[in-house]
């Protein structure tokens, strides 16, 4: 960045939004989740942390040690190409992903606290000369340790795409954040300059004419460097492969993007912004029920919602489902004057998911006739033979299942 000091991860996107993207990951996936900062330190608090880790925390050497071997598995998972599964000092696996923006370490994600079976006699034997340098109870760690969440490696492995997903997302939306942070700077650095000069002019009255043509010019240039960071900005938005939509607090469209465009039927954005986002764009069946979850958003009495689906209506009047991800704007006085949302058009995956299951539905239908038939054939030969017996005959059939 051109020399440019160097962001932090917490500067560029909120803390609160790092937790909500970690608290959605690991709930959803059933497993532990925290992110540290290059250095080490936790930028957020774990998610689902189980009994045996939190116990292993709860003393300053326990925290410390911790600590320094997430910094290890860290340092180890920047080396790596692949994904991989990393054990800690406690034998506890973890999946790591470190967070690059612009080819710099930000920041690593770590899911996981499993263990792929129970602990061995030896394992625990460590554990209890871990507590005893830890200063824990030797007894207590050994109980939460036969507590720990037990995952198959294969399992557990299923779900580091995922991850890796997140951290490409969080990746990008830091990038973004960057660019926009580094724009904005350049565009205050001219205006505290053209304000200073102007102040000094004002007293030149000589020359103030030759001044404020120079400062007109300048000013112009501003303007068009501003331009330049808001078309930039646009520009991420109409890249992204989802669409977005800004609704005011009265309700009207703000912005969107292209594909907000594409997936509404629309040519251009201008046929979007400035309507009623309810009224245009949402089935009336659904309607007063995506506006009371629009208004608790404005209103605050709805901290996050942060996923949620349901269909919107086209420019021709068809519903696609969508999957929503929303997030609430606030000015600079803290007010929440906006929603926005980011969606993704789900109707075809929708539809092959209830494709799926009815073909599903047909084969096991299938199964359990033909099942019957088999158990059917196989009375039929026993009567067969119970008969020949009767008449003094050898049986006919010595194998029922042929």
């Amino acid at each position: 960045m051109n020399g440019s000091p160097s962001l932090s991860l917490r500067e560029l996107i909120e803390i609160d939004e790092l937790q909500s993207i970690q608290d959605s990951f690991a709930k959803a996936v059933g497993i532990s989740s925290v992110i540290l900062s290059p250095e080490g330190e936790p930028l957020t608090r774990f998610t689902n942390p189980t009994g045996f880790c939190s116990l292993i925390q709860s003393t300053e050497k326990g925290k410390k040690r911790c600590f320094r071997s997430c910094m290890g598995m860290g340092e180890n998972a920047l080396l790596s190409e692949t994904p991989e599964i990393y054990y800690c000092f406690a034998h506890g696996g973890h999946f790591v992903a470190p967070i690059l923006i612009d080819g710099e370490h930000k920041g690593t994600m770590f899911a996981g606290q499993f263990i792929p079976e129970k602990f061995s006699s030896e394992q625990l034997h460590d554990l209890e000369e871990i507590a005893h340098e830890i200063d824990i109870d030797q007894g207590t760690l050994v109980k939460e340790a036969e507590k720990m969440r037990v995952a198959r490696e294969d399992v557990i492995r299923n779900y580091s795409s995922l991850l890796f997903k997140i951290v490409e997302t969080i990746a990008r939306r830091g990038a973004q954040a960057e660019e926009l942070i580094r724009a904005k700077d350049a565009l205050q650095v001219t205006h505290d300059g053209l304000e200073k000069r102007v102040q000094e002019r004002t007293s030149e009255l000589a020359e103030a004419n030759k001044g404020l043509k120079h400062e007109i010019t300048e000013r112009k240039l501003a303007e068009r460097a501003l331009q330049k960071a808001k078309d930039r900005a646009q520009h991420y938005l109409d890249v992204a492969g989802v669409m977005f939509v800004v609704i005011g607090a009265d309700r009207k469209v703000i912005l969107t993007n292209r594909k907000g465009c594409e997936i509404l039927g629309y040519e251009e954005e201008e046929e979007i912004t400035g309507k009623d986002w309810f009224d245009n764009f949402i089935p009336d069946n659904l309607r007063a029920e995506v506006e009371l979850v629009f208004k608790s958003l404005i209103t605050g009495d709805l901290e996050s919602f942060e996923y949620y689906e349901n269909p919107v209506l086209t420019k021709h009047g068809e519903e696609r489902l969508v999957a929503w991800h929303n997030t609430i704007l606030r000015d600079e006085h803290g007010r929440i004057y906006a929603t926005m949302a980011s969606g993704e058009d789900i109707t075809e995956h929708k539809q092959a998911e209830r494709d799926l299951q009815e073909r599903v539905d047909e084969l096991e239908t299938f199964y359990r006739a033909t099942l019957g038939r088999e158990g059917r054939v196989i009375e039929l030969k026993q009567e067969v033979n119970e008969l020949s017996e009767q008449l003094g005959k050898n049986k006919k059939y010595s194998d029922y299942s042929k």
